[in-house]
C-alpha cells in the first residue's frame, strides 16, 4: 500500500492537494540513493477514494499517474457543501496484475 499520505489546503478558493509515497511490488531494495524504490509496474497509476466519513461511503474517486493529485474546490463543494476540517481518503496503487492492490486509508486534519 502507498504510505505517508499527506494533504494541504492550497489556492483560493481552497483545493486539497493530496500526496503519498509509492511502494514497489518487486524486491524493494534502494539501489541508487534517491530514496525511491523501483516501480515494478509497466506504468504508474493510482486511484484515490474520497470517503464521506471514516468508514463511510465513497463520495468520489480521483485518478492520478504520479503520487499526488488535487481535489478541486468545485468537487469538494459538490461532495461536502463546504471545505471540511478533515478528510478520509483511501489510496490504491494500480497494477496490471493486482488491480487496485492494498489500500492505505487515512483521515487527514486541516488547520
Amino acid at each position: 500500500a502507498p504510505w505517508n499520505v499527506q494533504a494541504a489546503l492550497t489556492g483560493n478558493p481552497a483545493n486539497i492537494s493530496l500526496s503519498w509515497v509509492r511502494r514497489t511490488r518487486i524486491g524493494g531494495e534502494l539501489k541508487d540513493g534517491t530514496g525511491l524504490v523501483p516501480l515494478g509496474e509497466t506504468s504508474e497509476a493510482y486511484e484515490i477514494d474520497i470517503l464521506s466519513t471514516p468508514g463511510g461511503t465513497v463520495k468520489r474517486t480521483l485518478s492520478a499517474t504520479n503520487p499526488n493529485v488535487v481535489y478541486a474546490n468545485a468537487d469538494i463543494l459538490a461532495d461536502f457543501g463546504v471545505v471540511p476540517s478533515s478528510l478520509t481518503v483511501t489510496v490504491f496503487q494500480i497494477s496490471a496484475v493486482a488491480g487496485r492492490g492494498f489500500p492505505r486509508t487515512v483521515t487527514l486534519e486541516f488547520n
